[in-house]
């Protein structure tokens, strides 16, 4: 039997969507549970989603331009922190019970995520995540678009192309967050071998 047809969907969504709703303050703490290498990775993604942001919005006059950049960022960390926490919860691992912050197997994984990004920026992986981890993954991206706009409501005014631009790396960011759970779990699967 694979893990699919194992896993409880309805408890996955129902654990998922209250953790989704969780305060500004939750999230810094699930944040203290990781391993020094997935925080870092998880603010890697969004120094990239800033970055990229940034280059999108270069040229174009917007007088809320910092604001949204600064919102930005935060909202890219969170997406990639859940779409690393869904990946966890598809393994049954409780963020709050395991000791995340010790695993041996996150040792390494900058330098794995980092090889495989530039070999084919981690497609071999985004292939293997299923559709249903997907569309969990979509809802993190529509979430974290809504409180962008909330917190910079002038934004919906900037043209479509730029903004549909900048929010599809909302949605790279929570991918890139189960990759790093995937590569995790692999990288723990070669160190169990050896």
């Amino acid at each position: 039997m694979t893990e699919q047809s194992t896993l409880d969907y309805q408890k996955l969504w129902d654990r998922w969507t209250g953790l989704m709703m969780l305060p500004e303050t939750d999230y810094k703490h699930l944040l203290t549970l990781l391993h020094e290498e997935m925080k870092a990775g998880i603010e890697f993604l969004g120094t990239i989603v800033g970055s990229e942001g940034e280059a999108i919005l270069k040229d174009i006059s917007f007088s809320k331009k910092k604001e949204y950049l600064k919102a930005l960022v935060p909202l890219a960390n969170v997406s990639a922190l859940f779409g690393y926490l869904l990946f966890l919860m598809t393994k049954g691992v409780n963020p709050d019970e395991a000791n995340l912050s010790r695993r041996e197997e996150t040792k390494g994984l900058g330098a794995a995520y980092m090889e495989q990004f530039q070999k084919d920026q981690n497609a071999s992986y985004i292939r293997n995540i299923s559709p249903l981890h997907s569309l969990f993954l979509e809802k993190v991206y529509e979430l974290r678009v809504n409180q962008l706009v909330a917190a910079v409501p002038e934004s919906v005014d900037l043209p479509y192309k730029v903004i549909e631009g900048i929010h599809q790396y909302l949605r790279w960011s929570a991918h890139q967050g189960f990759v790093l759970g995937m590569m995790e779990e692999q990288l723990g699967s070669h160190e169990r071998k050896s």
